[in-house]
Protein backbone atom coordinates (compact mmCIF):
# COMPACT_ATOMS: atom_id res chain seq x y z
CA UNK A 1 0.00 0.00 0.00
CA UNK A 2 0.99 3.42 -0.74
CA UNK A 3 -1.30 5.13 1.02
CA UNK A 4 -3.22 5.43 4.37
CA UNK A 5 -6.14 4.69 2.24
CA UNK A 6 -4.55 1.99 0.59
CA UNK A 7 -3.16 0.11 3.94
CA UNK A 8 -6.89 0.64 5.56
CA UNK A 9 -8.64 -1.44 2.51
CA UNK A 10 -5.79 -4.36 2.74
CA UNK A 11 -6.70 -4.09 6.38
CA UNK A 12 -10.36 -4.50 5.88
CA UNK A 13 -9.58 -7.33 2.99
CA UNK A 14 -10.46 -5.67 0.22
CA UNK A 15 -6.46 -4.05 -1.02
CA UNK A 16 -3.93 -6.35 -2.48
CA UNK A 17 -1.12 -6.67 0.33
CA UNK A 18 2.45 -5.80 0.05
CA UNK A 19 4.06 -8.94 -1.94
CA UNK A 20 6.34 -10.81 -0.61
CA UNK A 21 9.23 -9.84 -3.80
CA UNK A 22 8.44 -6.29 -3.30
CA UNK A 23 9.17 -6.58 0.83
CA UNK A 24 12.47 -8.05 -0.53
CA UNK A 25 13.08 -5.48 -2.67
CA UNK A 26 12.49 -2.42 -0.62
CA UNK A 27 14.88 -4.28 2.60
CA UNK A 28 17.53 -5.00 -0.26
CA UNK A 29 18.14 -1.57 -0.94
CA UNK A 30 19.30 1.07 1.08
CA UNK A 31 18.23 4.71 0.26
CA UNK A 32 20.96 6.94 1.04
CA UNK A 33 22.77 5.01 3.27
CA UNK A 34 20.56 5.84 5.65
CA UNK A 35 20.16 3.23 9.16
CA UNK A 36 16.81 0.77 8.33
CA UNK A 37 15.52 1.04 11.60
CA UNK A 38 17.00 2.95 15.02
CA UNK A 39 15.94 2.24 18.71
CA UNK A 40 18.33 3.78 21.86
CA UNK A 41 21.33 3.75 19.94
CA UNK A 42 21.03 0.78 18.25
CA UNK A 43 20.98 0.82 14.65
CA UNK A 44 20.23 -2.07 11.70
CA UNK A 45 20.89 -1.72 8.00
CA UNK A 46 18.65 -2.50 5.70
CA UNK A 47 20.55 -6.03 4.95
CA UNK A 48 20.63 -6.83 8.81
CA UNK A 49 16.99 -6.46 8.43
CA UNK A 50 16.53 -8.72 6.00
CA UNK A 51 18.15 -11.13 7.09
CA UNK A 52 16.88 -11.01 10.88
CA UNK A 53 13.42 -10.97 8.87
CA UNK A 54 14.28 -14.19 6.38
CA UNK A 55 15.07 -15.83 9.69
CA UNK A 56 11.79 -15.64 11.30
CA UNK A 57 10.15 -15.60 8.41
CA UNK A 58 11.71 -19.39 7.87
CA UNK A 59 11.26 -20.12 11.11
CA UNK A 60 7.58 -19.56 11.37
CA UNK A 61 6.94 -21.14 7.68
CA UNK A 62 8.26 -24.41 9.74
CA UNK A 63 5.60 -24.00 12.28
CA UNK A 64 2.96 -22.08 11.00
CA UNK A 65 0.41 -23.51 7.63
CA UNK A 66 -0.57 -20.42 4.89
CA UNK A 67 -3.77 -18.92 6.23
CA UNK A 68 -3.20 -19.85 10.34
CA UNK A 69 -3.66 -16.48 11.94
CA UNK A 70 -0.34 -15.49 13.95
CA UNK A 71 -0.32 -12.98 16.86
CA UNK A 72 2.17 -11.21 17.79
CA UNK A 73 2.29 -9.21 21.09
CA UNK A 74 5.44 -7.18 22.01
CA UNK A 75 6.42 -3.67 22.71
CA UNK A 76 7.51 -1.05 20.21
CA UNK A 77 11.33 -2.90 19.34
CA UNK A 78 13.22 -3.42 16.27
CA UNK A 79 12.61 -6.85 17.58
CA UNK A 80 8.61 -6.28 17.08
CA UNK A 81 9.08 -4.60 13.70
CA UNK A 82 10.74 -7.71 12.58
CA UNK A 83 8.02 -10.12 13.47
CA UNK A 84 5.37 -8.15 11.87
CA UNK A 85 7.51 -8.33 8.57
CA UNK A 86 8.13 -11.98 8.83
Amino acid sequence: PRTRSEADAVSRGEGAPLQGDRLDRLLAGNPGGSPALVERGRRLSYAELNALVSAVAGSLAARVAPGDRVAVWAPKSIECVVLLFA
